[in-house]
């Protein structure tokens, strides 16, 4: 199909709930997220991080910090798993103490995970003048 309707079938399964997404929906959601198989459109792949981060293995997490902090030119898409999973953590002890965790386990440097807000603000800051 189209990214508009890929953008639309994330967001129906999203909204029905975590009951529903079965091993097949979270294995197409990092293929969304991570584009294993082709581009995606921003959104989907937005929409598959919601749902990859809500039922996230430790597994998953780690995939999620290494995607923030890997060279993805889309910062955008960065910017938002990277908040998304700060969201969670300061909602969920529980799942701060997992990512705190897997961040020393996998010596993921925090240095790069930060730089990603760092320029998502300055590319804001730019798109901004520009209007």
């Amino acid at each position: 199909g189209t990214m508009k309707e890929e953008v639309l079938a994330w967001r129906a399964l999203k909204s029905f709930g975590k009951e529903f997404w079965t091993e097949e929906v979270l294995k197409m959601a990092k293929k969304t997220l991570y584009q294993l198989d082709k581009k995606h459109d921003t959104s989907a792949r937005a929409t598959a991080a919601d749902i990859i981060s809500s039922k996230a293995t430790d597994e998953d997490l780690s995939d999620l910090l290494h995607f923030v902090a890997s060279n993805e030119t889309n910062f955008e898409i960065k910017q938002y798993v990277f908040q998304n999973l700060k969201m969670l953590s300061d909602r969920d002890d529980n799942f701060n103490q997992r990512v705190q965790r897997i961040i020393k386990k996998n010596k993921i440097n925090d240095k790069s995970l930060f730089l990603v807000l760092e320029i998502s603000w300055h590319y804001k800051k730019i798109k901004s003048k520009q209007r």
